[in-house]
Formats: C-alpha cells, sequence, structure tokens
C-alpha cells in the first residue's frame, strides 16, 4: 500500500492503469541538503508507467537517478523504450537530459516530444542550449535518441502496446492504448510559455501542469475529472504577493482552486521552492488538505498508483 501523510495513494489493487513515481519535485534549481531530505531537492522529473510503456514527464536532475533505475532493471521489459515530454526548455525542466544514461546506448531508444519555441523547433532549441561550453554533451553525442518532436497544439498521439514508438493518434484511440493529449499555452506560464499533458489509459486519466500562475479557465477544462493533477503549488501567499508575482508560477491557494473546480480525484502539489524545507512543505500540505483532503505534496520516491 502506498501512504503518505495518513492519505492512501493506491486506489487499484493488482493491475493499476498507471503507476506513477517522483524522480524530482524542486523548481528553478536543485536544493540538496539536511533540510530537504524528506522531500527531496531534484528538479522536475515524473515517471509514468502505464500499458507496458514508460512516460517521463520533464527531463530535471531527477532523470539522472531515473537512468540509472533504468539500466539497473532494464529486463523488465520497460527498459528499452522511453517517451520524454518536456514541458518548457527552462534549464530546471531540461538539465538531466545530458545526464540520462539510457539516451547514449544504441541499444535503447529515447523519445524526446516538446513544445516550440521562439519559432524555432525543438530539435534547434536543444542543439542551442546543450552545447560547449554550458553543456559537456549534446544530442549527437546521444545515439539513444531516436527522435525529437515537436509538440503542436490540438495533435494527440498514441503508444499502443504493440509499437515500439509514438504515433499520431488519428480519429481513435484503444483503450488499451496510452493517449497523450498535450496542451500548449504561451500566456499561463508568462516567461516563455509551457506545455501541459494528459495521458489518458484504460479509463484512467492523469494531467501534469507545471509552471501555471494563476487560475486559467482553460486549465480547469483540462484537468477536469482526472483521477491525478500534478500541478504547480511553488509559493506561499505572502512570497508571491512581495516578490515573485509574474515569474510564472502559482500559490498553494491557486493550485487548490484549480483542482477544487475542475473536480479532480487528488491532485499533488509540485515544482516546490528551493527555499521551501521540508517543514515548510509539511505546511503547505496541511493548508491544501483543509479545503481538499485528497491534496498531498509530491516528495522524491513516492508512487503513486490508480
Amino acid at each position: 500500500m502506498v501512504i503518505l501523510g495518513g492519505l492512501d495513494l493506491r486506489t487499484m489493487a493488482g493491475n493499476p492503469a498507471f503507476r506513477v513515481r517522483f524522480w524530482g519535485v524542486r523548481g528553478s534549481y536543485a536544493a540538496p541538503g539536511s533540510d530537504t531530505v524528506r522531500y527531496g531537492g531534484n528538479t522536475s522529473c515524473v515517471e509514468v508507467q502505464a500499458g507496458g510503456k514508460r512516460i517521463v514527464l520533464d527531463a530535471g536532475s531527477g532523470i539522472i537517478p531515473l537512468g540509472k533505475h533504468i539500466l539497473e532493471t532494464a529486463s523488465d521489459g520497460q527498459g528499452q523504450h522511453t517517451l520524454v515530454l518536456i514541458s518548457h526548455f527552462h534549464f530546471d525542466h531540461i538539465q538531466g537530459l545530458p545526464f540520462f544514461r539510457p539516451a547514449f546506448l544504441s541499444s535503447h531508444r529515447v523519445y524526446v516530444y516538446a513544445p516550440s519555441f521562439m519559432n524555432e523547433t525543438p530539435r534547434a532549441t536543444f542543439d542551442r542550449l546543450l552545447v560547449s561550453p554550458m553543456c559537456p554533451f549534446d544530442l549527437r553525442n546521444m545515439s539513444g535518441v531516436a527522435e525529437v518532436s515537436e509538440v503542436k497544439p490540438g495533435e494527440r498521439f498514441v503508444w499502443s502496446p504493440s509499437d515500439d514508438a509514438p504515433r499520431p493518434a488519428g480519429e481513435a484511440a484503444s483503450d488499451e492504448d496510452v493517449l497523450v493529449e498535450p496542451y500548449v499555452n504561451y500566456d499561463i506560464h508568462p516567461r516563455d510559455g509551457v506545455a501541459l499533458y494528459r495521458l489518458r489509459h484504460r479509463g484512467r486519466s492523469l494531467v501534469y501542469a507545471t509552471d501555471v500562475e494563476g487560475v486559467h479557465d482553460e486549465v480547469v477544462e483540462f484537468a477536469r475529472g482526472a483521477d491525478l493533477l500534478i500541478l504547480d503549488a511553488m509559493y506561499k501567499r505572502n512570497e508571491y504577493e512581495n516578490i515573485t508575482r509574474g515569474w510564472g508560477h502559482s500559490t498553494v491557494t491557486m493550485a487548490r482552486e484549480v483542482a477544487q473546480r475542475a473536480d479532480v480525484a487528488r491532485f499533488a502539489l509540485f515544482h516546490h521552492s528551493p527555499d521551501h524545507d521540508d517543514d515548510t512543505i509539511d505546511e503547505k500540505e496541511r493548508f491544501a488538505r483543509k479545503e481538499f483532503p485528497a491534496a498531498f505534496c509530491a516528495c522524491e520516491g513516492q508512487t503513486v498508483e490508480f
């Protein structure tokens, strides 16, 4: 059973549709140290296993230990193919990719999807950012990266159990497929835009919505009825009002309102401030649960099944 802070995070015994594991939950920059041991210090990275596939949401520093884990457990049949969905190109969401070990092995196939930025393709953006002297490796060194694709508004894609790679969804998707529905918006994160992702499989759904500032009707509708909403809740209200307004992130109150209006089953407060120690994040969780009992603050190593 998966329990955190008294909240049972397992709702389907035996054969869940989704198995979600958090590998990095911080925003802006990594925050290792004695005050962040319980929630962890790595930046954004969430592993999703569904339909026999492995999908990774963002490639912050948390993807580095995930890569090691994949190689150690490759015999489980899921280690050879990985889909990485990038929300945007801020470094806390891509900094781990050049150190993601499966990306350097030709025996693996890593498919990277990301939104466009400044009218250039994701491949062009990676080639511009992952370059010496800022980075020791670029995509040309990563023999395991099979494809870098652009996430476009309104385009869905699926990963079927029988397919090695994702493909365009077309008109319909099987219940056994993993359906990926991106939502690209350049306003809800005022610092360069962001892609949100909804994953569907066997009648269940997960929404990943990091780097969202404020309460937006379109985000509420995108997340409506999700079994799990992973949502940016970086700041406390006083921080937001006095310093961080306009930086592209939400308060706990904002996130809770989105979750309530979207009528989600549970929501994970995510993208924790590197300035928040474990006790501060505990306070955020208690505050969120006052009006949304199924809220919890995501922490490294935590697994959610549904």
